[in-house]
Parts: structure tokens; C-alpha cells; sequence
């Protein structure tokens, strides 16, 4: 494994670079989402790619790593809508934005560039990640569309809406090319050398460009909170940052007993909340402030918590 040196200094080196790119404002919002829509729908994708191609088949020992992350998933789905709705006095709708931001973590943009870069992490983090985006995301859309009391419930009724976002998860790119890469890797399928070197080529700028965005929305979001609820941050990021990732690690070391897949389980879940979080509390206009504050201090909280764990791990 790479020392953590190896892994941090250049990763902080590129969010550094986006943090000063935005407090001298070269870049403003606007630019940092068409940034962060090219690593999602672009880079990332071909990274991953580039990636299954020599990766090594998922073995059976992933379905305990799943069934420990969907089991402390909705374990601490359930104490984030508990301690929104009895603490903070959320609405249902608003409740589910709040899980959303604590069970959606930064992937894309921080986590994935740390999995590639040790390596045997990588494989089963894209599992992790697949997982997040049917369940996390099919989760907090039918809670943010949940009908209020005495309105008509929605088309297909909950179950319906939970579907619709597990199937809109499942076209995420990212999900998609993992998919599509492990079926050829299954079945034996030889890249052509010419493309194999066009996707290391283009897939070697995901990781700089996410963690540039990272560090330039970390810029911008303090200028976008109206509101910021210690009350709010108190109750729901120890819950992502501390009793999700110690949840999900204990599952999967109990189902499995793989130091691998129980170290991949604590980074994925021990990362900052998405920014996602707020696109999504944008969409559906729920608990658009409170998310901004939760994912703003979330991922200055989360920076220093990531790199403890991994102190620990490496």
C-alpha cells in the first residue's frame, strides 16, 4: 500500500488549488457546476473504465460487504429522519433532505481518487458506490417527495417513486461504466492497445479535475448559507462522520472477516456529505440551507476526519 503521505499531499495539493481559484474568484458557482457535471458525466466514467479493465472480478465475499452497508445504511438513515424530525422539527420532505446529505457521501470527487490510488480499494468501493445510487438516492427522493398530510399521494404511490429514482440512480455514468467494464472483464474481453492508452490518457484527469472542483466549491459555499444551525450540525455529522462509518465497518468485518473490504466499507462511509446533497435539496426546494451548511462544514470536518482514518488504515 502507497503511505499516506503519497496519497494526501498531492490530493490536498489539488484542493488547495481549487480553494485559492475560488477566494480569488478566477471561478464562481456557475463554473465550479459545469466543472463538476464534466468529472461526473465525462472522467469519471472513462476513469472507471480504465480501471475494470485490469481489475480483478468481484469475489462472494462482496455480498457481505453490501449486506453491512445496507444494514447500517438504514440504520443511520433512520437515526438522521429520527433526530430531524424530534430535534430539529423537520418536515417529512425536509426530514429527507437531511438523510440524504448524512447517508450520501463524496465519492466522486474525494473518495474514488483515494480508492485508485491504493488500489485493492477500488473494486469494491465501486460496489459501495453502485449500492449508494440505487438505494441512498431511490431513499431521499421518496422522502422529498413524500405527500403532505391531505394531499394526493404520488403517481405509483411511494413504492412507485422509489422505483423511478432506483431507476434513474442506475443511469448514473458512473454506475454504468463500472457495469459495462466488468461484463467485458467477465467475459474476457481484450481492450485494443490504442484504446487502452486513450483511456489512461483521459481517465488520468478525473481525479485532479474532481478534487479541484472539491477545493473550489469548498471556496464557494460559505457565500451560499444563509443559515447555519449548530443545533442541525451537532445532531447529524457525527452521525455521518462518526457512527455510520463505525456501523458499517463492524458489519462488514462480522460478515466477512476481510480487512480490505472492511477498510473500503469505513472510507466510503466515512467521507464528508456529497455535493449532491445539494443539488438534490435544490431540485425539490428541501432544507436547501440547512444542506448547503451541512455539506460546507461536513467536508471541512470530513478532510480532517478522512485523513485520521486513513493515518489508522495505512
Amino acid at each position: 500500500m502507497p503511505s499516506v503521505s503519497t496519497i494526501l499531499i498531492p490530493l490536498f495539493g489539488c484542493i488547495a488549488v481549487g480553494v485559492a481559484s475560488g477566494a480569488w474568484r478566477l471561478f464562481g458557482w456557475s463554473e465550479a457546476r459545469v466543472l463538476s457535471r464534466f468529472v461526473f458525466l465525462v472522467a469519471m466514467p472513462i476513469t472507471v473504465l480504465s480501471f475494470t479493465r485490469k481489475a480483478e472480478v468481484p469475489n462472494l465475499a462482496y455480498a457481505g460487504l453490501v449486506g453491512g452497508y445496507l444494514l447500517a445504511t438504514m440504520l443511520s438513515a433512520g437515526a438522521a429522519f429520527l433526530l430531524s424530525r424530534k430535534l430539529l422539527g423537520l418536515t417529512v420532505q425536509e426530514a429527507g433532505a437531511a438523510v440524504f446529505a448524512t447517508t450520501c457521501g463524496n465519492a466522486v470527487f474525494l473518495g474514488l481518487p483515494i480508492a485508485l490510488a491504493v488500489g485493492s480499494w477500488a473494486p469494491p468501493f465501486l460496489m459501495l458506490m453502485i449500492c449508494e445510487g440505487l438505494f441512498v438516492f431511490a431513499l431521499g427522493t421518496s422522502l422529498m417527495t413524500w405527500p403532505a398530510p391531505g394531499a394526493a399521494p404520488p403517481r405509483g404511490g411511494v413504492l412507485g417513486t422509489s422505483l423511478g429514482a432506483a431507476w434513474r440512480a442506475g443511469r448514473n455514468p458512473i454506475v454504468l461504466a463500472f457495469l459495462i467494464g466488468l461484463s467485458l472483464d467477465v467475459l474476457g474481453f481484450e481492450w485494443p492497445e490504442p484504446v487502452g492508452r486513450f483511456l489512461d490518457l483521459f481517465g488520468g484527469v478525473a481525479g485532479p479535475a474532481g478534487l479541484f472542483v472539491l477545493g473550489l466549491m469548498l471556496a464557494l459555499l460559505p457565500g451560499r448559507q444563509s443559515e447555519l444551525n449548530p443545533r442541525a450540525l451537532a445532531a447529524l455529522l457525527p452521525v455521518k462522520l462518526a457512527v455510520y462509518p463505525g456501523l458499517c465497518g463492524g458489519f462488514v468485518w462480522l460478515f466477512t472477516r476481510d480487512p480490505v473490504l472492511t477498510q473500503t466499507a469505513l472510507l466510503f462511509t466515512a467521507l464528508p456529505p456529497a455535493v449532491a446533497s445539494i443539488v438534490q435539496s435544490a431540485h425539490y426546494r428541501r432544507y436547501e440551507a440547512g444542506t448547503a451548511a451541512l455539506v460546507g462544514s461536513g467536508t471541512l470536518i470530513g478532510l480532517a476526519t478522512v485523513t485520521l482514518l486513513l493515518l489508522v488504515l495505512l
